[in-house]
């Protein structure tokens, strides 16, 4: 149900633009369950540039990507981080969303 939620929330927010699809999404959620193997939807926030450089563009950097830009992307992204040092799926979700479309907050 949880990943449902998610998936709607994704295909609205995608569906004026054809730079995201549900392959991204896809993407997406088999990153985070290699770093979240026990699906908890936390991440420790040290291990996100790692995954986003596993994934390509435009939701991930690539591995292509030089470590440079890599982090002034993921220092744009200002994702919330908890008490744990740690990252929830939801939020990193969106905040990958938001700067492929480049989205302005």
């Amino acid at each position: 149900l949880f990943v449902a939620v998610i998936m709607d929330n994704f295909d609205y927010l995608t569906r004026d633009s054809s730079i995201l699809g549900a392959h991204h999404l896809d993407e997406f959620l088999r990153a985070w369950s290699e770093y979240d193997p026990d699906g908890i939807g936390k991440l420790e926030y040290t291990k996100m540039f790692e995954m986003l450089r596993l994934m390509s563009p435009p939701v991930g950097f690539g591995t292509k990507c030089p470590s440079k830009l890599a982090y002034k992307r993921l220092i744009r992204m200002n994702m919330p981080i908890d008490e744990k040092r740690q990252v929830h799926f939801t939020t990193t979700l969106f905040a990958l969303i938001r700067e492929s479309l480049g989205i302005k907050m």
